[in-house]
């Protein structure tokens, strides 16, 4: 699914690397939705950060995706507020301001979790954190 959201952006260049587990993970969960959060962002890392480095992780009870980015980064008191619909920081007209809304209730709706962390030098880590059993309210 990955590979798949991304491929396009690597056609006339390398913008998005992966690092996967050996072995092939299976989530079972709302397949469209996890696309579209996947999408959304794969999109603003690449859209806003240019580069992007993906890492899956299969862990006890999560299946952990982080994907950083080579921009920016957000103002830290915008960390939390940026999940808000309609919040944007870019000054460009491209976009709603609700990705990363709809992103957050994709993930809280299979009982996982999208965080952001500033990176030291400079870029952003998002981290999609979803549980091997989703939420019961999600069926596939």
């Amino acid at each position: 699914l990955l590979y798949e959201i991304t491929e396009h952006h690597n056609h006339n260049e390398e913008k998005v690397t992966f690092e996967f587990p050996e072995v092939a993970i299976h989530y079972h969960g709302k397949p469209l939705a996890i696309k579209r959060c996947l999408t959304n962002l794969v999109e603003n890392a690449i859209k806003y950060g240019d580069f992007l480095h993906l890492i899956v992780e299969q862990q006890q009870e999560h299946i952990v995706i982080c994907l950083i980015d080579s921009g920016p980064g957000i103002p830290e008191d915008m960390l939390e507020e940026i999940f808000t619909p309609y919040t944007r920081i870019a000054t460009d007209t491209d976009g709603s301001g609700l990705g990363l809304s709809i992103a957050r209730n994709i993930a809280s709706a299979h009982g996982g979790t999208l965080t952001l962390h500033n990176r030291e030098n400079s870029g952003l880590k998002v981290i999609l954190r979803l549980p091997h059993n989703p939420s019961s309210r999600v069926t596939s």
